[in-house]
């Protein structure tokens, strides 16, 4: 933070929405199809006015302290940051009922953005077996492929060749819960997970924008429990995601991937918004992009 007690901008800021909307397919059922979409986002750029993001000089960032001056310094880490709603009835389904399709959107969010095997090896299992049979062929098509891996924010997975530091992930958001045409329960998740990545070379680290990545997302599940669905529709489905990342290298993320942004310095377009702001989960998911 600047003597002013202003905090400085990390010159390494920019923003890319996901650029692949995957159209999720409808389940066939027995009674009805659960009309499942993503919204299309765009990448537009914002001001042409040009800013560079090499770093220039300055005291070294302390690694053990990644978080501070960002909002997210005092946020939950990792899973307590998933905060559950209180389970109460909505629409025929019972409190109980409502409190375990959280628990299990609780442990799917887990999965994608926190757990190593799908942030550090891009193995998507853990996060599938989660999800009702017939959703999990479709899941694995759209969690696999260089072009596609982790876009559209159902999932995050770093950069191959890029760690973490050895400390938890920083989240925020909430969830709500409320059902569908069908009566089916659907919980909407919208959550900002904070990635503290571990730098090659700590010197030149002087802003916590270089090292640390966001990635904002809202994601719905609908939850299939009715016994005039088939079998193997019972279960978690993913039937919206909409994502951005924040202060991350633009070159990776256009494949879906996570890298920090000190590994790929970057002139382009200047953000017509503060990099603090990214932080909000009120944040609006659709925004301008600034990567090229």
């Amino acid at each position: 933070m600047s003597s002013d007690g202003s905090r400085p901008v990390p010159p390494q800021s920019r923003s890319r929405p996901s650029q692949v909307p995957r159209h999720r397919l409808s389940i066939t059922l027995v009674v009805a199809a659960i009309a499942v979409g993503l919204a299309i986002v765009g990448n537009v750029r914002g001001s042409e006015t040009p800013t560079t993001t090499a770093a220039t000089g300055g005291t070294p960032l302390d690694l053990t302290q990644p978080f501070a001056g960002t909002p997210a310094f005092d946020w939950p880490d990792g899973a307590d940051g998933i905060s559950l709603p209180v389970a109460t009835p909505v629409g025929p389904h019972s409190a109980p009922q409502v409190a375990a399709a959280t628990t299990v959107v609780k442990k799917a969010l887990i999965a994608a953005h926190l757990d190593n095997r799908m942030l550090i090896n891009h193995d998507p299992s853990a996060y599938l077996a989660l999800l009702a049979p017939n959703a999990r062929d479709r899941e694995q098509a759209a969690l696999s492929g260089a072009a596609i891996a982790g876009d559209g924010g159902e999932a995050t997975m770093i950069a191959t060749g890029f760690t973490l530091l050895p400390i938890p992930v920083k989240v925020d958001g909430a969830m709500t819960v409320d059902t569908d045409l069908d009566g089916a329960l659907v919980v909407h998740a919208n959550y900002v997970f904070a990635f503290p990545f571990a730098p090659a070379e700590s010197a030149s680290i002087t802003q916590s924008g270089q090292i640390v990545a966001v990635q904002h997302v809202r994601e719905d599940f609908t939850v299939v429990t009715s016994a005039d669905y088939a079998p193997a529709d019972q279960g978690l489905w993913p039937t919206r995601s909409q994502s951005y990342y924040e202060s991350m290298a633009c070159g990776p993320s256009r494949q879906g991937f996570l890298a920090p942004a000190y590994s790929q310095p970057y002139v382009g377009p200047a953000q017509t918004a503060g990099p603090e702001s990214f932080f909000d989960p009120d944040h609006p998911i659709t925004i301008t992009a600034t990567c090229p």
